[in-house]
């Protein structure tokens, strides 16, 4: 159960353990064949030539874009992102192919161009300002190689609160973030912002980490399974499974990883103290190795605890 509110009761953390590692390790190999198909040229009688193409007269058009037209609640650290149907032009990419505008006066920032995935990108150099409309401008001097013109695109979003979501993609923010999610990251990567004590060290500051949708999904299947079975461990006396094996089960493949886990906090803001106030759980949050996370949470008034906290930290492979 998700975006629990605050509760009038004492909280509890059970145990002190976090679990992380950091692993290493050979894949197997694979195998492909590929069949290439090649015209063989020849002298012969009959047969009907095919004809050629003509000439590519069909301007490119947008196939995605993000933030979507009309989207509210905007990370204020959102890019903008547009991908064509087909290549453009790189001659034809400039710093003026994506305006994002704020009451008609374009802002600075970085725009960039990958032909592999025809992702045109936007990069503002300064934080959004929450709950503020904004506008984008899709030039019209964008082309394809055969050098017919974009008709253009403008379209409005509107952003949401000040939340510090690190380099979250809008994707994911609307695949499966929640206002609950939001304020868990952004007290995570505020406390990763400046140098932190964990224990009796000072931890310098570290790159705010991003979400990921499956580290999530493998830390709301823990809390619930924590809560649902009314047991607070790393290793799930259910199926004996560790931090490391949930994340894997989700797809997702980790080259590090950490785990915290809380029962009895009443709401977010409580939990995420407790963790920086107990050593092992505060260098999981200032950990350099990790580049993401995501956590759950769960609630059963018949366990012991109440509520269930689990925090995911990793770095993709």
């Amino acid at each position: 159960m998700r975006n629990l509110g605050a509760r009038a009761r004492s909280a509890t953390l059970m145990a002190a353990l976090t679990f992380t590692l950091s692993a290493c390790g050979g894949g197997g190999g694979s195998s492909s064949t590929a069949v290439d198909s090649a015209s063989s040229g020849g002298s012969g009688s009959g047969g009907t030539p095919s004809p050629s193409p003509g000439p590519d007269t069909q301007a490119p058009v947008i196939s995605s874009h993000t933030p979507t037209e009309d989207a509210t609640g905007v990370a204020v650290t959102a890019a903008i992102e547009v991908q064509f149907d087909e290549t453009l032009a790189a001659a034809s990419v400039n710093a003026d192919s994506i305006i994002l505008s704020l009451n008609a006066v374009p802002l600075a920032g970085d725009v960039s161009y990958d032909a592999a995935s025809r992702l045109l990108r936007f990069e503002p150099r300064d934080e959004l300002v929450p709950d503020t409309v904004y506008s984008v401008e899709v030039a019209t001097t964008l082309a394809d190689s055969a050098g017919n013109l974009f008709l253009g695109a403008t379209w409005f979003f509107t952003t949401g609160d000040g939340f510090n979501l690190g380099a979250t993609t809008q994707t994911t923010i609307d695949q499966c973030m929640q206002d609950s999610d939001k304020q868990m990251l952004t007290l995570v990567n505020n406390s990763r912002a400046s140098a932190t004590t964990c224990g009796a060290d000072t931890l310098a500051a570290v790159p705010a980490l991003s979400w990921h949708c499956l580290l999530e999904d493998a830390a709301q299947d823990h809390s619930e399974s924590m809560a649902d079975n009314d047991f607070h461990e790393h290793i799930s006396p259910i199926d004996g499974s560790n931090p490391g094996d949930r994340i894997a089960a989700t797809g997702y493949t980790a080259r590090a990883w950490g785990e915290n886990i809380a029962a009895g906090y009443a709401d977010t803001e409580t939990v995420v103290q407790a963790w920086l106030d107990s050593e092992g759980h505060c260098r999981n949050i200032m950990s350099a190795s990790f580049t993401q996370m995501g956590s759950g949470v769960a609630e059963n008034p018949a366990s012991t605890y109440r509520i269930y906290w689990t925090q995911k930290f990793a770095a993709p492979r």
